[in-house]
């Protein structure tokens, strides 16, 4: 297990223009990492980041991709040779100035696969045969803010099962459901959205509304047989998320890549299961009492006590891998708990290798569960 080193990122307020130039290669990374493993890789893979303009031209994430790319040239996951990146923003003209920003970077001319911009029909047309074919592809967006995208539909990258990365704000949020219910909105949503528009009319309280919000839009993801993972950015000393980061895939190993690239920048209790949030919250004025945690070791161990039949004689890895999907838990959590079971004599760990007991529990330990 790879020790977390904490980040300092967020003990400062950021913005999301900061985050997106913070993360969005890490998320890259991440999802790399998990997608491309030899031995043998995909002739073809897409990268599309449909709100790609920089806030002001100060910050230019997308250049740290390119860079990614080209680092890679001739290596045994040579992404260069392979990883087409599409480009497109509402805003047309900061999408022009992004366009000149990168064709002036100096390893330009050697990606194989220079960027597309999807203003351009013949980038369009890419992408869609690409989607219908389909091959690996992450797709960076905020939903709730594409009036342009290209001549992309939302309904086009849900059926095509795009790994997403969603930077959302509040603010944009809440206009999006709150005017004439857009296209994009009813792609995203459909029959849910009705609920969703139900709910505001009952629920004034603008945290609540995004709240409700967000677990409809995780509930919808779910629904396409996505696994959601929310991560909340809160400003220090704030009550609530300034906005939040959305990562989904179908794949559980990109869902677990996405999950542990996220734990240098969240909280974490006190028994070591994170938050997958920044700073430490403020209590919710609205709330009429404060709530135990969900996700502690104790109750991990309970839950996996009587789970004999699931898991018996698995590695304590292959166990986090098959049951933290939903939840926070992270594989120290899994050696946490397993340790507690054997000190209550639930169970014995043993050696991978030899399959004798042992005191030292690692990731790599099976577990044998004891007979009553």
């Amino acid at each position: 297990m790879t020790a977390i080193v904490p980040s300092n990122f967020f003990k400062q307020e950021r913005t999301p223009a900061e985050t997106k130039y913070e993360l969005l290669g890490k998320c890259f990374e991440a999802w790399c990492a998990a997608t491309f493993t030899l031995p043998g890789l995909p002739e073809k893979a897409l990268l599309l980041d449909l709100n790609a303009a920089p806030v002001a031209g100060e910050y230019v994430p997308q250049a740290i991709l390119l860079q990614q790319l080209y680092r890679s040239t001739g290596s045994r996951t040579d992404l260069n040779q392979i990883i087409h990146t599409f480009f497109s923003d509402p805003d047309a003209p900061a999408l022009g100035h992004l366009q000149e920003q990168l064709s002036a970077l100096a390893f330009y001319e050697k990606l194989i696969h220079q960027p597309a911009f999807l203003s351009s029909p013949q980038a369009q047309a890419d992408v869609a045969d690409m989607l219908a074919s389909p091959v690996p592809a992450l797709a960076f967006l905020d939903p709730f803010n594409l009036s342009h995208t290209g001549g992309l539909r939302q309904e086009q990258l849900l059926a095509a099962g795009v790994d997403l990365v969603l930077l959302l704000q509040p603010q944009t949020l809440l206009r999006a459901m709150s005017g004439k219910a857009s296209q994009s909105m009813k792609d995203l949503f459909g029959e849910r959205l009705t609920q969703v528009r139900g709910y505001f009319k009952r629920e004034k309280a603008p945290c609540r509304r995004v709240r409700y919000t967000l677990l409809v839009l995780q509930e919808v993801l779910a629904e396409r047989d996505y696994l959601a993972l929310k991560f909340d950015i809160n400003a220090p000393n704030s009550a609530e998320a300034s906005y939040y980061l959305l990562l989904a895939s179908r794949q559980k190993a990109v869902y677990r890549s996405f999950k542990e690239m996220l734990l240098p920048y969240s909280v974490f209790q006190e028994d070591g299961v994170p938050l997958l949030h920044t700073n430490q919250q403020q209590p919710d004025q609205l709330a009429l009492f404060i709530e135990a945690p969900k996700y502690t070791v104790l109750n991990l161990a309970a839950e996996l006590e009587d789970k004999s039949s699931l898991y018996k004689y698995k590695a304590i890895e292959k166990i986090y891998e098959e049951h933290h999907i939903g939840t926070t838990y992270i594989l120290l959590n899994y050696v946490e708990a397993f340790k507690l079971l054997r000190d209550r004599g639930k169970i014995e760990l043993l050696n991978p290798k030899t399959m004798q007991s042992i005191r030292a529990a690692t990731a790599a330990s099976v577990v044998k569960y004891k007979t009553s």
